[in-house]
C-alpha cells in the first residue's frame, strides 16, 4: 500500500484519470492549498537600502563577503541575496523601500517568527546576522505562518567586527568543505565568536594564532601547527578543527561518522543553524542532529541521511504519515485536507 501511496502522490495529476489505481480516499494525500501566482517586478518593489540606526545613513551593499571595492552594488530587484558590514559600534540598522500599496514587506531575523515593519530599528549580533526581507501581496501576510504566500525573499547577511572598516587582502577567510553535494558551501547566521589574536608573518611562533599563505593555523607549545586535529581556544571557549595540513577550516566538516559546521571564523557551532534556507540542529558537542526532535512542547523532524529540518509537507516514517508546518512544527489533532492526525501526530483517516 505505500508503494502504491507514493505513486498517487507523485501522479497526482494523471490519477484524476485513472481512479481505478486506488480507493479515492488516498488521492488528495500530500497536497497544499494552492495560491493564485503573483508576478512582481521591479516597479512594484525597489531602493532598498539599509541604514545605520534609526538613521538615514546608508550603508553599502555587497554582493560578496569578501567585502571588496569591486564587490560594491546598488539594489537590484533580480538580485536577492546581500552582505553589509558594520563596525562594532553600530548595533541596530533599519531597512527601508519603495513598495506598491498592492503589496507589503516584513523583515525577519535568523530563525526568529518575530516580524519587522520598513523603517523599524533591527538588533544585530556580534559576528554576522541574517536579515529576511519577504514580499507579500496586500492582505496575505500570515503571523501564524510566515513563509506561506511569500512572493519573493531577500537575504541580507550584516557581518559586525571591529576590523571591517578596511579593505584587506588579509583580512581572515575561510573555505568551507564538504563530501555531500547537500551540505556544500553552507552559510550560518548564529556567528558569535572572537577572533583569533592578530597574526604575525611567521609560524615560528608559540601558543598563538598566525597567517600562513592566507590561511589560519594554531601553533601550540612547541612551535609546531596544530594537525588533524580540534583546538579549544581557552581564550573564547570556541572549538576549531585544523586539517591535515594545519589550516582552519570553516563551513561543513564530516568528522568520525558525525558532520559539523563551522562559522565564518572557524568556530564549532551548536543549536539551530540556518544554510542556503535549510535549518539544521547541532548538539552541545556540534555534531548534526537527525530524526525527531522535541523543543519545548513542539516536535520537528530532520533528514536522518541530510539532517535538513521538514518543513511544509507530509514524511512516512516507521509506516506512518506526519504533516509539519511551513515552521517545521509537527501538527497534531487537527485536519489537513481532509486527513486527520491524531494525538501524537499521526494520520488516523479521514
Amino acid at each position: 500500500m505505500n508503494k502504491r501511496l507514493k505513486h498517487i502522490i507523485a501522479t497526482t495529476l494523471v490519477v484524476s484519470a485513472f481512479t481505478t489505481i486506488a480507493p479515492v480516499k488516498y488521492i488528495n494525500l500530500g497536497m497544499v492549498k494552492a495560491y493564485a501566482s503573483v508576478s512582481m517586478s521591479k516597479d512594484d518593489f525597489g531602493d532598498m537600502v539599509v541604514c545605520k540606526g534609526d538613521s538615514s545613513k546608508e550603508l553599502q551593499l555587497y554582493n560578496s563577503s569578501n567585502f571588496k571595492d569591486s564587490d560594491e552594488v546598488k539594489f537590484n530587484f533580480n538580485t536577492t541575496t546581500y552582505y553589509i558590514k558594520v563596525t562594532k559600534s553600530i548595533d541596530t540598522v533599519n531597512i527601508n523601500a519603495d513598495i506598491d500599496k498592492d503589496y507589503e514587506a516584513y523583515i525577519f531575523k535568523g530563525k526568529d517568527d518575530d516580524y519587522f515593519e520598513l523603517g523599524d530599528e533591527i538588533d544585530i549580533n556580534s559576528g554576522t546576522t541574517t536579515l529576511y526581507l519577504r514580499l507579500y501581496e496586500s492582505g496575505e501576510f500570515d503571523e501564524d505562518n510566515i513563509k506561506d504566500n511569500v512572493l519573493r525573499t531577500y537575504k541580507i547577511y550584516v557581518k559586525s567586527g571591529t576590523d571591517l572598516d578596511q579593505h584587506s587582502d588579509s583580512n581572515r577567510e575561510g573555505t568551507s568543505t564538504s563530501n555531500n553535494e547537500n551540505l556544500n558551501d553552507k552559510t550560518n547566521n548564529n556567528s558569535n565568536t572572537i577572533k583569533p589574536n592578530t597574526p604575525v608573518n611567521t609560524n615560528k611562533k608559540y601558543n598563538q594564532w598566525v597567517e600562513v599563505n592566507g590561511n589560519w593555523q594554531y601553533n601550540d607549545s612547541t612551535g609546531n601547527s596544530i594537525k588533524n586535529k580540534w583546538y579549544n581556544d581557552k581564550s573564547s571557549g570556541n572549538w576549531y578543527y585544523l586539517d591535515e595540513n594545519g589550516n582552519m577550516k570553516t563551513g561543513w566538516i564530516e568528522y568520525g561518522d558525525s558532520w559539523y559546521h563551522l562559522d565564518e571564523s572557524g568556530a564549532m557551532q551548536t543549536g539551530w543553524i540556518l544554510s542556503y534556507d535549510n535549518w539544521y540542529y547541532l548538539n552541545d558537542n556540534g555534531t548534526m542532529y537527525t530524526g525527531w526532535l522535541k523543543s519545548g512542547s513542539k516536535w520537528y523532524f530532520f533528514s536522518r541521511k541530510t539532517g535538513v529540518m521538514k518543513s511544509n509537507g507530509w514524511i512516512v516514517d516507521n509506516g506512518k504519515y506526519y504533516y509539519f508546518s511551513s515552521s517545521g512544527m509537527m501538527l497534531s489533532n487537527v485536519t489537513i485536507n481532509g486527513y486527520i492526525l491524531g494525538s501524537d501526530g499521526a494520520w488516523i483517516g479521514r
